[in-house]
């Protein structure tokens, strides 16, 4: 019989441990190959470049900004030297905006500076200098419109609706020659707008662009004011028979809080208390209103004038003369001789003279005679160029159908699109 084979524990529970190591390298081998678990080595890619960003904060410069933002000083010279020959980088403003990519080796591949959302700066190597220069922003154009109902004031009414007060401003100035808005308008009076919005390439809203249309009901009389623009370049706003809505003269010098005096022949003067006419309107404002010229001309006086004080007239076409009185102050290069255009600051309230309080006396005459500022009727401005009336008419039917489709407080989008400024 054959004798048992006795092998000790200690060498069998190594044999055992080898086994099942090669085993399970065995099956780990397989299973890589068949999953790609197991490759060459692979080279990880190098990061060619960096992009750093940032903000300019309250009290900066554009340099302390960029250094602030962990940029080598070396660097920043390279980008402010080209960029000082466009700007004046000690003027940021807060919010400013910069972006730099640059590579591994800290070399300058591009520096892109925003001044504001409008205003876009580049600097880039070429020809072994660094040069800078005025880069073009795309701005998206979108149509939109507005409608409402007016309570207490058109500026109250809309504020709520827009993002910046200027659309207001810029439909007040638009029918600045047939309504006055702050007299004139009632609760319940309507008002309809077509207007462009422009966006940045962030998509941010940069600005209010043309009120394509628009529309005032006061009181059930209907102002409409319609945008044209002739293959020629000129542009203004007509009424929907094409003729300007833009007169010769505005019907008030400034924005004011009431009328504290009308035009007459009689009143009792505040001060003296005896009966003297009154040719002209005071209008109630605060000290330091800017004064505007209610129509193209020229400054014939600026001086003191007894019971008015400060006082500047201005000569227009056809005979006209206007008189602002009680001044603050002549703004800053109004002279005697000094040609003026609609519009133009000329002045500021003030209490001058003979005077309870800070107000604007404002006189019209024409021919030496004086006139009601309030009532008399000034010429337009030219209408539409008969060559473009078919065009015209065209532009006015769109604009005037959808202006017939809004309904209050409706806020539309309209196509879009893109223009480069």
């Amino acid at each position: 019989m054959l004798k048992k084979l006795k092998i000790p524990s200690a060498l069998l529970f190594q044999f055992l441990i080898i086994f099942s190591l090669a085993f399970l390298l065995t099956i780990a081998e397989k299973t890589s190959q068949q999953v790609g678990l197991i490759s060459d080595p692979v080279q990880q890619p190098v990061n060619e470049a960096s992009l750093m960003t940032g903000s300019v904060k309250p009290g900066e410069t554009l340099s302390l900004s960029l250094i602030r933002n962990g940029i080598p000083h070396l660097l920043v010279d390279e980008i402010i030297k080209p960029l000082t020959s466009l700007l004046d980088p000690r003027k940021c403003k807060p919010g400013d905006f910069f972006k730099l990519l640059i590579t591994p080796d800290t070399s300058i591949l591009s520096f892109e500076y925003w001044r504001g959302n409008k205003e876009r700066y580049r600097v880039e190597e070429k020809d072994g200098a660094f040069v800078a220069y005025l880069a073009p922003v795309v701005f998206t154009r979108q149509i939109k419109t507005l409608s409402g109902e007016v309570h207490n004031s058109l500026w109250e009414s809309m504020q709520s609706q827009v993002k910046s007060d200027d659309l207001i401003l810029r439909l007040s100035d638009i029918f600045a020659w047939e309504v006055d808005f702050l007299t004139e308008v009632q609760n319940g009076d309507r008002f309809k707008i077509i207007y462009e919005e422009l966006f940045n390439e962030q998509n941010e809203f940069v600005e209010y662009g043309d009120i394509l249309a628009a529309e005032f009901d006061l009181q059930g009389t209907k102002y409409t004011a319609i945008h044209y623009k002739d293959s020629t370049g000129h542009s203004d706003y007509y009424d929907l028979n094409g003729h300007s809505l833009r007169k010769a003269f505005l019907k008030t010098p400034l924005n004011y809080r009431r009328i504290s005096s009308g035009f007459t022949y009689s009143r009792k003067h505040p001060v003296f208390r005896v009966n003297r006419p009154h040719f002209g309107v005071d209008f109630s404002a605060p000290w330091g209103t800017p004064v505007v010229a209610v129509a193209d001309g020229q400054v014939i006086f600026t001086g003191w004038k007894t019971g008015l004080g400060k006082t500047m007239e201005i000569k227009h076409n056809n005979g006209f003369i206007t008189c602002y009185g009680h001044l603050s102050r002549f703004a800053k290069g109004i002279f005697r001789g000094k040609r003026v255009s609609q519009k133009d600051i000329v002045a500021y309230v003030g209490s001058t003279g003979i005077t309870t309080g800070p107000h604007l006396h404002y006189e019209i005459k024409i021919s030496g005679r004086p006139v009601d500022p309030l009532k008399v009727t000034f010429p337009p401005s030219s209408p539409v160029n008969k060559l473009f009336l078919t065009d015209f008419e065209q532009t006015k039917e769109k604009w005037v159908y959808t202006l017939g489709l809004l309904e209050d407080l409706n806020l539309v989008a309209l196509p879009q699109e893109s223009m480069a400024k």
